[in-house]
């Protein structure tokens, strides 16, 4: 994680979600089907909140992760300035994995 960038509690309510900066402390999601996630210490921007179904047949497909919510996320490429998206499990975020970060 950047040192301009701290470590803070999720919001209270998770459709408060959006918006907000994330810290992924794994390397790669589920089945790997959701796409690579950024290199470490990229921040990913939450931009929607919704369920694994609802990327069914869309370019990047994570429907076969089952009946969970997940959060699209994109961030930006530090090499390129290319932006991108990946999807991750919600669970991450109780289960440790991805720390919520907001600029100091």
């Amino acid at each position: 994680m950047r040192k301009e960038w701290k470590a803070v509690s999720p919001p209270k309510h998770k459709k408060d979600y959006v918006g907000k900066y994330l810290d992924p402390l794994k390397e790669r999601a589920p089945g790997e089907r959701g796409g690579s996630l950024p290199p470490k210490g990229t921040l990913l921007y939450i931009d929607r909140r919704l369920n694994a179904q609802e990327t069914m047949h869309g370019s990047i497909d994570v429907a076969c992760w089952g009946k969970i919510r997940i959060l699209r996320c994109s961030w930006r490429c530090g090499a390129c300035g290319a932006g991108h998206i990946c999807y991750i499990p919600e669970s991450w975020i109780e289960d440790g994995h991805a720390v919520f970060v907001e600029k100091e």
